[in-house]
């Protein structure tokens, strides 16, 4: 099985902090499985119309849900941009997103940096 490692880099409340997550092929069969009002990759993909490779159905889970996570006002998601990453945090992830009880894709908030102004 599959499984990739992503990372997003914004705000939060002015303050820098990077978010990841990890997707696994048997989540991404699982949100595509969801009725599309409740699948994160058709709520990413109604930003934009790509191909539905299976890299690319690792990739819009991933966007989704950080989208989600991130959703809150206090979050400036412009001029952001998903990345692959080497790996998540150790620690349990913060909250999970997604899926019929909203458990299925783990995301992790680190704060990157100082408050800016």
């Amino acid at each position: 099985m599959k499984s990739k490692n992503w990372r997003l880099q914004l705000h939060r409340d002015h303050i820098a902090v990077t978010l990841f997550t990890v997707t696994t092929d048997a989540m991404t069969n699982q949100d595509l499985r969801q009725p599309p009002e409740q699948s994160l990759i058709h709520v990413a993909r109604q930003f934009h119309r790509h191909g539905q490779t299976d890299d690319q159905n690792h990739r819009d889970l991933a966007i989704g849900a950080l989208m989600a996570y991130a959703a809150e006002p206090l979050y400036d998601r412009d001029d952001t941009h998903i990345e692959h990453a080497d790996e998540v945090p150790s620690r349990p992830p913060n909250r999970f997103v997604g899926g019929s009880g909203e458990n299925l894709v783990p995301i992790w908030e680190e704060v990157t940096g100082s408050a800016s102004t």
